[in-house]
């Protein structure tokens, strides 16, 4: 069974893709981290949906009474770096979305081409019964991809 996949995407829009794939990595890579396995455990305390909902209370708060807001925090910091991470999320969603996407149809290709293979083989399999010059050879370096393990005599009883 074939999937409704086509090329056309890479055919049509490789180098368009790749261009501003490359633009993108060229914008985000210089102004953002790398950060190691334990300091995202620290940093990602921050973006729980518990987390989220009071910063998000204290940003309403910050902005309705201003005048309970504490003189150790840089406010304007703050509502910058809370309008940067909102903003950021979006931009990884949207990316995710595509990713997704992108993804979705890499797996249709690889069936395609995984189906096509089965094919090969079964009719190289034909022509091998059929005696035709070189499908032994082919069939049996592609019938390795089809071995079985062998399976133990000595069965433990149950």
């Amino acid at each position: 069974m074939k999937s409704s996949i086509t090329d056309k995407l890479v055919k049509d829009h490789l180098k368009e893709i790749e261009e501003h794939i490359t633009a993108l990595e060229q914008l985000v890579n210089p102004n953002t981290p790398v950060i190691t396995n334990e300091d995202r455990h620290l940093y990602g305390r921050g973006g729980g949906n518990a987390n989220k909902l009071l910063v998000a209370d204290v940003s309403q708060l910050a902005k309705t009474q201003p005048q309970l807001n504490s003189p150790l925090i840089d406010w304007s910091e703050f509502a910058s770096d809370n309008l940067a991470g909102s903003t950021i999320g979006g931009w990884v969603s949207r990316i995710n979305a595509v990713a997704y996407k992108l993804e979705s149809a890499k797996m249709m290709h690889e069936f395609d081409n995984y189906n096509d293979a089965i094919d090969q083989y079964a009719h190289l399999q034909y022509l091998t019964r059929n005696n035709v010059q070189g499908a032994s050879e082919a069939y049996n370096q592609l019938r390795g991809h089809f071995r079985k393990g062998k399976a133990s005599k000595d069965k433990p009883d149950k």
